[in-house]
Formats: C-alpha cells, structure tokens, sequence
C-alpha cells in the first residue's frame, strides 16, 4: 500500500486567499506551529513574497523572524515557499542576482522547498530559477500550468527547452545530471 503525503496550504494559500492574507500574524502562525508539526505532514505551504509583504504592511512584523521562528516551532516539518520565479513582493521582474540573494536568505532562515511556477509559462525562467534555488540549497516543485490543452503544451515546451516531458508528471533534466521534479495539471 502506498503512504498518502499532505501538504498543508492553510498558513499560506488559506491565510492569502481566504483572509487577503491579513488574518494571521506571527503570534497565531507560531501557537499552531508544535501541533502541525506533530501531524506527520510532508510540508507546509508556508509563504510567499506576497505573504512576506503583507506581514509588513499590514501587521508591521517582521516575515524573517516569522519564518525562523516557524522553523524552531515545526523543526521536523519543511517549511515551502511558493515564487514566481524572478518576482518578489511585486510582479516586476527582479533582477537574477536579487533572487538569488533572496532565495539564499530564505534558506539560511528555514525554507527549504520552492514551489515554482510562471505565470508568463515562461519555461526557460522556469528552469533558470529551478537551477538557482537549487544552487542556493532549496528543493524545487516546478508547475507547469498550460493555457491550453497539455499535449500541446508539452509538445511546444518540449521543443523549447529540448527536454523530454511526461504529461502526468516526471522530470525536466536540467543538465550535468540534474534532474527537476514537476507535476502538470492538466484541465
């Protein structure tokens, strides 16, 4: 029989969809930090540059004590952050070496899985922002979310980035061996 992994959204997605992540402060975040720890999770969906900014703006606490005092409360459990890929806190792009500072401190704080996606479906940020999370220490999930049908998505990003793609799901080989783990949705 198979282990059934889950990942919780509730702190991240649930928190920024629900609230317009403004309903959940560092105090709150940190009193269910033990418990979801103890539940076994595979991870939790943690933050996002968005989720950082707001923490600013609207509670003025700071995200970096947020995320290191998450990973003190829940040390057997990895903390995710879900990015664009070169964009924090606005949807301008950033510059590489920017992200790559940025995707270092989340790190050294207690990041430890990126979920990846670009909403331009632009595969080869995808894959340069895969190579440099994972330059940095970080785990990569990379999404690709097609426009159209899948088929002719991975056929087209196929041919792009000169990779083999499994439609449900597999590897993008990035490399020197390296290999990037994805799951496309397919709707």
């Amino acid at each position: 029989m198979s282990d059934i992994k889950l990942v919780d959204v509730s702190i991240r997605d649930g928190n920024q969809s629900i609230w317009g992540a403004t309903g959940l402060n560092i105090a709150q975040t940190l009193q269910v930090a033990p418990i979801m720890d103890r539940i076994g999770l595979q991870a939790i969906d943690f933050t996002s540059s968005t989720h950082m900014g707001v923490c600013v703006r609207t509670h003025k606490q700071n995200p970096w004590t947020l995320i290191r005092g998450m990973r003190s409360a829940a040390p057997h459990t990895p903390l995710q952050f879900i990015t664009t890929g070169f964009r924090f806190i606005s949807w301008e792009t950033s510059d590489p070496e920017f992200m790559r500072l940025a995707y270092r401190t989340l790190v050294v704080n207690g990041i430890s899985r990126f979920a990846l996606i670009d909403p331009m479906h632009d595969a080869q940020a995808l894959l340069d922002g895969a190579r440099m999370i994972r330059q940095e220490g970080g785990e990569v999930l990379a999404g690709l979310t097609p426009r159209k049908t899948c088929p002719e998505v991975v056929v087209k990003s196929s041919k792009f980035i000169k990779k083999s793609v499994n439609i449900l799901g597999g590897e993008l080989k990035l490399g020197d061996g390296e290999r990037l783990a994805f799951r496309s949705i397919c709707r």
